[in-house]
Formats: structure tokens, C-alpha cells, sequence
């Protein structure tokens, strides 16, 4: 009873746990307090990972700030966290411990540090203009629309090779994990 209540508290559910969730007949709780009750049963499992697709995707930014400062805090818990998201805002971004990006094929083109990716991606040649959120921005490199300075012919393919030489070269933290 303690860890459903530590988990209603921590999800900010607690006035709505004794509500109906609903149904396509008959009207519960609101789409985001859904996701968050559907986030909350699998953490009553109280499993060692927990895996997540696309845990935002249709929600306001709030409720999406809320799920992820929930699971933040698990994380700091020692639980792993392991989720997709599309089109996060940058401070969802910016808050996450480590980002994976994947190109073409599901290729890793960089993995590490969400703030450390725009270092990665400028020594490549790609500049995020200023104030632009650089989570739509790496994706918009990896999907082909950002040009390449001083490299017009620039295949968005190369982008895994760069990493594997990367990787290969560097002391990044990714290295002792493999490239692939």
C-alpha cells in the first residue's frame, strides 16, 4: 500500500485514484492522467527496467513534463528507464541522462549526453541556428533536411560512419559498448 501511494504521489495522481478511467462509452480521466495510470501499473510491478514507447506522444506539455519528472526521479532511484520519444521538448531533452540516436536501418549515429550532442554535431558541420530546439534539430540533420557545411554532397548514411570513427578514436564512454 505504501509503494502504490509513493507511486500515485510521485505520478501526482492522488486525487484521481479513486475515479473511473474510462472507456470509449463512458467518459473517465483525461488522456495524459491515463497514460500516467498506465505508467503507474507497470511500476507497481516494480520492475528492474522499465520500458516505455512513446510515453508523451499526445499530450499537452505539462502533463508530458509531469511523466517525465516522475520518471526522472525513479531513475535517481536506480531504476533503469528505457523509452522512444518523438519530438520532445528541449528541456525533456536536455533532462534526459543519455540520448541514442538512430539513422537509417536503426544505425546508431551518436549516443551519449543530450547537452554533449551539440558539440558532436557541430564538429561534424551542423550549427543549430540560436534558439532552435536541438532535439527537432539533430533530427532534422539525421533525416537529410540540414545541409552539411562545406560538404554539399553530404549523404545522411555517413552519419554512422562518423560515429564508429568516432567512437574508434575517442575515449567516449559508448566505446566500451560497441558501435553497432
Amino acid at each position: 500500500d505504501q509503494y502504490v501511494d509513493r507511486v500515485l504521489e510521485m505520478l501526482q495522481m492522488g486525487h484521481i485514484q479513486h475515479s473511473i478511467v474510462g472507456s470509449v462509452e463512458k467518459r473517465g480521466i483525461s488522456g495524459g492522467q491515463k497514460k500516467r495510470v498506465n505508467i503507474g501499473l507497470e511500476l507497481v510491478a516494480d520492475p528492474d527496467v522499465l520500458f516505455l514507447d512513446e510515453p508523451t506522444s499526445g499530450l499537452d506539455s505539462t502533463s508530458s513534463e509531469i511523466i517525465l519528472a516522475a520518471l526522472k526521479e525513479l531513475s535517481r532511484l536506480g531504476r533503469t528507464i528505457i523509452m522512444v520519444i518523438h519530438q520532445p521538448r528541449y528541456s525533456i531533452f536536455a533532462s534526459m541522462d543519455n540520448v541514442i540516436f538512430l539513422g537509417a536501418g536503426g544505425k546508431t549515429v551518436y549516443s551519449g549526453s543530450p547537452i554533449d550532442a551539440t558539440d558532436y554535431f557541430e564538429m561534424l558541420g551542423f550549427y543549430a541556428p540560436e534558439g532552435v530546439n536541438y532535439a527537432d534539430y539533430f533530427m532534422d540533420v539525421i533525416g537529410g533536411t540540414i545541409a552539411r557545411a562545406n560538404y554539399p554532397e553530404f549523404d545522411t548514411n555517413e552519419l554512422f560512419k562518423l560515429w564508429k570513427e568516432y567512437v574508434k578514436y575517442s575515449k567516449h564512454p559508448y566505446f566500451s559498448m560497441g558501435a553497432d
